[in-house]
């Protein structure tokens, strides 16, 4: 293989815009995958999962996480939405955890390559992540952000490990597949709790 020119084709693919031409989320886990960086596929993925699930995206000056569920104004979800490919060591990677942003939930998204790019989807509070997780960090030492409220956080988990299944526990959802989060969304509407 030529690796320079199957470098300069991929290289000129992005710059020129790759299509997507994928119709179900699993087709596009995977386009994301062989297309985007890490840095660019979280923001299209939380798009498409907005899209999927009817979600609205926010601003982040509301530090309210990244999306919104609106019941006709009786009741608001608000979102924070975590994308993680299976990483080379096995974990799953959930970075920028901000405690001090005010929204209901974390909409996990953890994609497994090795399971032709099916996702675990995973509904928890921010809580539950810094409670039952060990989560460092993401940008300096814990005494360097002694005195900053504002730093994030972040964690890593095995998967099909203890932690995993611990994660797994406290899922909001009755399963991990998007039918699970339709579900949860449904449940939330009809119950009309207010928040």
């Amino acid at each position: 293989m030529n690796y320079i020119e199957e470098g300069k084709k991929k290289y000129k693919k992005i710059r020129d815009g790759v299509v997507d031409d994928t119709t179900t989320l699993i087709e596009f886990f995977a386009f994301c995958y062989l297309w985007y960086r890490p840095n660019e596929y979280g923001k299209k993925i939380q798009k498409r999962l907005e899209q999927y699930f009817g979600l609205v995206k926010v601003s982040e000056k509301l530090q309210k996480g990244d999306s919104l569920l609106n019941f006709m104004n009786h009741l608001k979800l608000w979102f924070e939405i975590k994308v993680s490919y299976l990483g080379n060591k096995g974990s799953f990677t959930v970075r920028h955890i901000r405690k001090w942003q005010k929204f209901d939930y974390y909409l996990l998204c953890f994609i497994n390559p090795l399971k032709g790019f099916k996702a675990d989807f995973i509904v928890v509070t921010c809580d539950q992540l810094i409670n039952n997780f060990n989560c460092s960090y993401v940008n300096g030492t814990k005494e360097s952000n002694k005195y900053n409220e504002r730093s994030s956080l972040g964690m890593s988990v095995k998967y099909g490990s203890k932690e995993y299944e611990k994660l797994l526990a406290l899922n909001h959802l009755d399963g991990t597949e998007p039918v699970h989060v339709f579900e949860f969304l449904a449940q939330q509407k009809y119950g009309l709790v207010e928040k």
